[in-house]
């Protein structure tokens, strides 16, 4: 997985307040992919993410034989979309965990902050105004 996504998802764990105003898969999922979409606009790069083996671990995991996006399979199994947010955490740390990606796991909250200042104050203003481009086109 990216880096820089990977510390982004942890200050948005942290802070999901700041970003969402509450806990929320969909929401999540929705800013990962505009966050993604603007990474490929601004560097003309595609960021590694979890990728179809994330989608495997969950079907696994939930055994399900559909085919259906990581997330509809979390939020399927989860109470309320606050739940899924928390599971998607912890499938996720136990994804990486299991394929030998924790070259970066749980960094200190100082390096996560210091990527928060750098990066996401940079990047903020692009996602909104695609966010609002997508909801002014229906997207």
């Amino acid at each position: 997985m990216d880096k820089n996504l990977y510390l982004l998802l942890q200050e948005i764990r942290k802070k999901y307040g700041m970003f969402f105003g509450c806990k929320s898969l969909r929401r999540l999922l929705d800013f990962i992919n505009g966050y993604i979409e603007c990474i490929c606009d601004r560097d003309g790069v595609h960021p590694e993410y979890l990728g179809m083996d994330f989608l495997v671990y969950i079907a696994d995991l939930y055994n399900v034989s559909e085919n259906k996006h990581w997330s509809s399979i979390i939020i399927s199994n989860s109470k309320s979309d606050e739940e899924a947010f928390d599971k998607f955490y912890e499938h996720m740390e136990e994804f990486l965990k299991l394929k030998g990606d924790n070259s970066y796991y749980l960094l200190p909250d100082e390096e996560i902050s210091d990527y928060r200042k750098n990066d996401i104050s940079r990047n903020m203003s692009k996602m909104i105004l695609l966010e609002k481009h997508r909801q002014a086109n229906g997207y």
